[in-house]
């Protein structure tokens, strides 16, 4: 990238993604709830990505680079599709194994998607008299993902609650009804959504877990290298060894289909939330040196258990509180929360390697208020019912 601006254009960049979902995943969602064309819409959303990709390969001009990463964000988009999709084509205790596993999914992808380019340091070839190096390799591997993305919704994917809504079918109709004629008066949805207590604190929690994910991701590198001085080879282990927590956990969750004890799966992560801050209190205070790196896997391993749990905890205990036609809006939602969480965290994680002990506080701190909250809804948390 030649330019005097590369901060800029690098945050810039890093930026753009979380656009889409922020100004378009609720009109998508929305679409998605009323039509059910998800297969379409899934078609749309990644011929957009890969359009994308296909820019952000071109380093130059530097504005292509700028618009690939915005129309990539679109797969942040899809989502919220996904989630409404599922809560509508299982029974309510199955959701847990099918998020779990969603999640899992997702959980690995994250992880070792960004280690993939490190196959490709020494890369240089032309491809289309473009040249391909490791700038830019990543956007050649993120084109064929997505192209072979579109192939396999064009020939695995159907719009199953279009033929057969089954949460739509199990529902509480009385409950519903009630439901609706309070929408009538309201007018809008989100009106409804903020007076539920319940709704706005799972969506403080899809805020606050992805900031401290998000935080932990971009402080790593720096507090590796910079604080602890370890090598680019542990920094490496430290994003590629945590994956094996996703297929293990969601093994874990298949052995167990009923949604009654996810309640206590946010019991477990904030109790591992307190340890997260106790862990990176004591990292680089203690010696031999050896500890450090010790409790750094133990950290990265924890963070990774913790982003797990929570997220299987919100997405089941939230599809339980909605009602079959507002899935997809509802959890777009959810995932604007998570989007200005994923900045929040970006920028006090660039800031926040050399003030462990000060984060470290304010995770304990913020974890116990969290818990405490938890436990005092534990009523309609454990065993939630419609309210939406």
């Amino acid at each position: 990238m030649k330019t005097d601006k590369k901060d800029f254009y690098y945050a810039l960049i890093n930026i753009t993604q979380y656009l889409p979902p922020l100004l378009f995943a609720s009109f998508v969602a929305r679409y998605g709830d009323r039509t059910r064309n998800i297969k379409f819409s899934l078609i749309i959303i990644n011929t957009l990505c890969l359009v994308g990709a296909v820019l952000y390969t071109i380093p130059n001009p530097l504005y292509f680079s700028v618009i690939g990463q915005f129309l990539s964000g679109f797969l942040y988009v899809q989502r919220p599709l996904m989630i409404g999709e599922i809560a509508r084509s299982y029974p309510n205790n199955e959701l847990k194994t099918k998020y779990s596993f969603f999640t899992g999914c997702f959980g690995v992808g994250c992880t070792l998607g960004p280690c993939v380019a490190f196959l490709f340091l020494n890369t240089d070839f032309y491809l289309f008299n473009l040249r391909i190096t490791y700038g830019n390799i990543a956007g050649v591997i993120r084109t064929i993902q997505i192209f072979i993305s579109i192939i396999l919704v064009v020939v695995f994917v159907h719009d199953l609650s279009k033929e057969y809504d089954y949460k739509e079918e199990t529902q509480d109709l009385n409950k519903i009804e009630s439901i609706n004629k309070i929408e009538s008066k309201d007018q809008h949805i989100l009106i409804k959504f903020i007076k539920e207590k319940d709704l706005l604190f799972l969506l403080f929690l899809a805020f606050f877990t992805n900031s401290v994910d998000t935080a932990f991701f971009v402080l790593y590198p720096v507090f590796i290298v910079e604080v602890l001085h370890l090598s680019t080879y542990i920094m490496n282990l430290c994003y590629i060894l945590p994956s094996i927590v996703y297929p293990i956990l969601s093994c874990i969750m298949n052995k167990n289909q009923q949604n009654g004890k996810v309640y206590y799966l946010a019991i477990i992560a904030w109790g591992l939330l307190i340890l997260i801050g106790i862990l990176e209190i004591s990292i680089n205070q203690i010696y031999p040196a050896w500890s450090n790196v010790v409790l750094l896997f133990t950290l990265t391993f924890v963070t990774q258990i913790f982003g797990y749990l929570c997220l299987v905890f919100i997405l089941v205990t939230l599809s339980n509180l909605v009602q079959s036609k507002h899935q997809s809006l509802v959890d777009s939602i959810r995932c604007k929360s998570r989007c200005l969480g994923a900045v929040t965290g970006a920028l006090v994680g660039a800031y926040g390697a050399h003030s462990k002990n000060l984060m470290g506080c304010a995770l304990i701190l913020i974890s116990i208020i969290i818990l405490v909250v938890t436990i005092l809804r534990k009523k309609h948390l454990e065993t939630p019912r419609i309210i939406l």
